[in-house]
């Protein structure tokens, strides 16, 4: 029966091999994983002996440098890009050159695990790697380890229970979203700028708008040519190539038409098959660097007092905000970002912040303020100071209790969810609520003091004027079709202005 042991960190699997014979094998840091190891073992040694299998080939002899170069060539054929190609292969050498591994068939859980961490504490002189760059480490060397498997050069994935770390507990370049205000000042500023690492005022500014109207990446930005934008169809977009795709196909986007005309006139000056951006600086990482400078130049922070940072790729966060600051559907922007998951647009693309919070709280129906179970000192239009009707415009019977209510009552109440307008004084006071779609509503409300009935209209009491917002064109237009009670009180509100 198959069975596990323990020295040091890591355990063994025991297991009968396909001549009968006791085989150890090292497992893994995990008591289960190594147990089921060795159950696959002796399950593999059985069905050799039964003749249902092959048995497994020797441990390669080849060095993995050579292993690392036939890797290298199979991430190139798959149209990877040059960069992402030696970013993942240069990760896997310096992590094997790290632990030591002469031989693929050395490589184990253990000692890459044990790597990472001593990256990740530093020493004295050197600061240790964050949790980010550590999992891109791992990620790396599984990326080749399964490589390996599933080309027979590796029996079995050595990596394959080694799981990532949390990021979420050392996060030390976390990015922001530029608000509206910081986005209009760099543009202005940028587009009247200098040339900054070889690259015009206008070529920046330019470079920033499609960022900011794409959410493409840098690395995405520098591979795109005069072919790539198609402005001229319906909706116009922009196609960047598989290689170059951070999902590694081909993706086209949609451009805001807004932009249409400028990139127009900026397109005039390139050539077919050129790069729109020319230069390095896309391949050297000078993209960031690049922002620095005009965000300086308009007086924006770099990192702010949260220790946000606003580099190259906030931009790409500012595009994804701004589409949830506009309503977009998650789904949407989710596609619109080219994320395999939602969760990442929403939890780490898009930074919806106070301002944004509070003008949408800013939608809620007033509870403070409205007769929604609550009472408010207004007048009664039936009655005027000296106990009279106030006007012909005012239809209905004597106030019942003008010495009680002096003119107007102190009180009122009315149907639940209308704010009402009236007086607190002989002087109109008049609310209004910028949300409001209605240029004028009435509604009946009771009068508590003096019980007046005939009410113009509706339910039993006095009638006033609703929740309003003074759009004066739309009033203008409805004029004739208010009634006179309400134009005397818009009068009066915009002669008190």
């Amino acid at each position: 029966m198959p069975s596990v042991f323990r020295r040091g960190k890591r355990w063994y699997a025991r297991f009968k091999d396909a001549d009968g014979k006791w085989a150890k094998e090292a497992g893994f840091t995990d008591k289960t994983a190594t147990l089921q190891l060795a159950v696959r073992r002796e399950h593999e040694a059985d069905l050799v002996r039964k003749g249902l299998a092959e048995a497994p080939q020797p441990k390669s002899e080849r060095l993995i440098d050579e292993d690392l170069k036939a890797f290298r060539s199979a991430l190139a054929n798959k149209e990877v890009s040059e960069d992402q190609v030696a970013l993942v292969v240069g990760r896997c050498e310096r992590l094997i050159a790290g632990c030591e591994f002469p031989k693929v068939g050395n490589i184990d859980a253990v000692s890459v695990e044990d790597w990472l961490a001593k990256q990740r504490k530093g020493t004295k002189k050197k600061k240790g790697i964050s949790v980010q760059t550590s999992n891109h480490y791992l990620r790396a060397i599984k990326q080749f380890t399964r490589w390996l498997s599933r080309h027979k050069r590796l029996r079995d994935d050595p990596l394959t229970h080694v799981e990532m770390l949390n990021v979420a507990v050392d996060r030390r370049h976390d990015r922001r979203a530029l608000s509206e205000d910081e986005t209009a000042r760099l543009l202005t500023t940028t587009f009247n700028g200098r040339t900054v690492l070889g690259m015009p005022a206008k070529e920046r500014h330019m470079l920033y708008v499609m960022a900011l109207s794409t959410g493409l990446r840098a690395s995405e930005l520098g591979s795109l040519k005069k072919e790539s934008l198609s402005l001229e169809t319906n909706p116009p977009t922009v196609r960047v190539k598989a290689g170059y795709s951070k999902r590694r196909r081909l993706d086209v986007l949609p451009i805001p038409s807004a932009m249409l005309a400028a990139a127009r006139e900026w397109l005039k000056g390139k050539k077919a098959g050129e790069s729109l951006w020319p230069g390095s600086w896309a391949k050297n990482r000078c993209a960031g660097k690049m922002l620095q400078v005009d965000l300086k130049a308009a007086g924006i922070d770099y990192q702010d007092a949260d220790g946000l940072f606003a580099d190259f790729h906030a931009l790409r966060h500012t595009y994804i905000t701004n589409l949830a600051r506009q309503g977009v559907p998650l789904t949407t922007a989710q596609k619109l970002a080219r994320h395999s998951t939602p969760v990442l647009t929403a939890a780490r693309y898009t930074h919806i912040e106070i301002a944004d919070q509070h003008r949408e709280v800013e939608k809620l129906s007033p509870l403070i303020g409205t007769n929604m179970g609550q009472t408010r000192g207004i007048s009664c239009p039936k009655s005027s100071s000296d106990g009279n009707e106030a006007s012909d415009e005012a239809p209905g019977e004597k106030c019942k209790n003008p010495q009680k209510s002096e003119g107007f009552c102190e009180t009122f109440s009315g149907e639940a969810g209308i704010r009402t307008l009236g007086r607190v004084n002989p002087s109109p006071v008049f609310k209004t609520d910028p949300d409001s779609t209605a240029t004028a509503v009435t509604t009946s409300v009771s009068c508590e003091k003096c019980g007046c009935s005939g009410a113009l209209s509706g339910t039993n009491g006095c009638q006033f004027l609703a929740t309003v917002d003074v759009d004066l064109l739309a009033v203008i237009e409805k004029w004739s079709q208010l009634h006179p009670s309400i134009r005397k009180g818009i009068v009066a509100l915009l002669a008190s202005r």
